[in-house]
């Protein structure tokens, strides 16, 4: 299972994908190759504005056998609302107990400050309320708009090891599209799908000071994330 993580040839990635795959996330197929801009032409002098995009639920995955010691175990760690969100699986309620943000937004507001510098874009208005992920719905989000950029994580969370089920990792898979409002054309497309195993961590690491080897964690991918869909999206 995640163990194979540690081999060669993108392992990483592939266990990263079976997760998001299991998760039932959405978007278009998890395995399409990336699809970059034909011409950038188009973007230079453009109104570029970012969809504030809806979250997927937090992935919070413990073993089996965990669900109901973890309580008597790290009570003094977690707090009562995150105990019981590691009993029922719900990763949701963790992710508010400790005030775990969804990286997408940053790794959008990246991409975005990229964009507008490399071609001379000018910054529209988006809704602050978070949209779905359909082209219909992330254009009328932002009217004014020439060109949407369009992030969000399709998963992230912690899993653990299975042969060494006290080893728990932060992950994050990252979608982004550019949109042409006028036509509605997705102009370009790629995911972030990290290739390096992140750092092992304890349950207790993960989850102490309210939650800050899951933040660090989630930090970690966002510079990395923009960089690789600059590259796959040729922006």
């Amino acid at each position: 299972m995640l163990e194979t993580m540690l081999k060669p040839k993108r392992p990483f990635a592939c266990c990263l994908l079976a997760v998001a795959a299991l998760a039932g996330c959405g978007g278009s197929n998890l395995n399409a190759p990336p699809a970059p801009i034909a011409s950038t032409a188009s973007l230079n002098g453009a109104r570029l504005a970012l969809a504030v995009p809806e979250s997927p639920s937090f992935t919070a995955r413990v073993p089996p056998d965990w669900k109901d010691a973890t309580a008597a175990a790290f009570g003094g760690v977690i707090g009562a609302v995150a105990r019981a969100s590691i009993r029922d699986g719900d990763g949701d309620r963790m992710a508010k107990e400790f005030g775990v943000v969804d990286p997408a937004l940053a790794v959008g507001q990246g991409l975005a400050r990229r964009l507008r510098m490399s071609h001379r874009m000018s910054e529209a208005p988006a809704t602050a309320t978070p949209v779905a992920q359909t082209v219909d719905a992330v254009v009328a989000a932002a009217p004014e708009a020439d060109m949407i950029l369009d992030v969000r994580s399709q998963v992230f969370g912690f899993n653990y090891l299975s042969k060494e089920p006290t080893k728990f990792f932060v992950m994050n898979i990252t979608w982004a599209r550019l949109i042409d409002a006028r036509s509605k054309a997705v102009l370009a497309e790629a995911r972030c799908i990290p290739l390096k195993a992140p750092p092992m961590q304890k349950f207790e690491q993960l989850v102490g000071n309210n939650g800050e080897g899951i933040k660090a964690g989630l930090t970690a991918y966002v510079d990395p994330c923009i960089e690789q869909l600059a590259e796959k999206m040729k922006l």
